[in-house]
């Protein structure tokens, strides 16, 4: 009886060591488009009269980040982003920049864009379908907005100021990005899947 073995290729560049570099460098390459579109989401922005908060497409460019990129690549890619504007970049709205930025009235909401991707990415995890992305991006807006009317009633000392100026004013807006990151996710959702899921 003879037996046969089957030989294994460990030299550089075989397949058995290229899938992990390739999965390495998309998954870098989805991060850091992610953290571009963030920071392109800010430079659109609709100051809106009564409230330090001004109106972008920044949340719906987070919410997509988990549902394309997942929880923890969606995650990643808000926090190279936050890295940025920390360093004293100024990507922030309001072309902000600094730690002052981040402790200030729209403190509550960064935070939200890292916490968002996570559960959107899990609320996504086995399908991207039209009722998933739908649900997602309804508690991730949610919660948004949760994390960023509490920090302004924190640091305006009124629950009724932070309701004027952090949640009254963006409603009908949150619904249209929602509607968009809903009609992306739809569209978009399973090709994204096969690269970054």
């Amino acid at each position: 009886m003879v037996k046969h073995t089957q030989q294994i290729d460990l030299m550089p560049g075989s397949l058995a060591i290229a899938p992990p570099k390739s999965r390495a460098v998309v998954a870098g390459v989805g991060v850091g488009l992610f953290c571009l579109l963030t920071i392109l989401g800010a430079m659109v922005r609709v100051p809106l009269p009564g409230t330090p908060v001004p109106m972008t497409l920044q949340t719906a460019v987070v919410l997509f980040a988990g549902v394309a990129l997942g929880a923890r690549l969606g995650a990643f890619s808000q926090l190279l982003y936050l890295a940025i504007g920390l360093a004293g970049v100024p990507v922030f709205a309001d072309s902000g920049a600094g730690p002052q930025y981040v402790f200030g009235a729209t403190g509550g909401y960064l935070l939200g864009f890292v916490i968002v991707p996570i559960v959107v990415g899990r609320l996504t995890a086995r399908s991207s379908g039209l009722k998933p992305t739908l649900a997602a991006a309804a508690v991730g807006t949610i919660l948004i907005f949760t994390l960023g009317v509490g920090w302004l009633a924190i640091s305006t000392g009124s629950v009724w100021t932070a309701l004027e100026q952090g949640l009254l004013p963006f409603w009908l807006g949150a619904v249209l990005k929602c509607g968009l990151v809903v009609a992306a996710g739809s569209m978009l959702g399973p090709a994204c899947r096969k690269v970054w899921r």
